[in-house]
């Protein structure tokens, strides 16, 4: 959801196929081991954002 609307459904083991930019920038932002903890994590403001995917693909990374 975003801002009271649902924007994607999607079964969570099937996550990694999201198409909207707010689910992508949701997974985006959650931390992983292999995260750089000396980086601040992503704000969704700026991933979710169609012309920000960049930032979205460098923050999975």
């Amino acid at each position: 959801m975003k801002d009271g609307e649902i924007v994607e459904e999607l079964e969570a083991a099937r996550l990694d196929e999201a198409r909207h930019p707010y689910t992508r920038a949701l997974i985006a932002c959650v931390p992983h081991m292999t995260t750089d903890r000396s980086r601040p994590l992503p704000v969704i403001g700026d991933l979710a954002e169609p012309d920000r995917q960049d930032v979205a693909e460098e923050a999975r990374a």
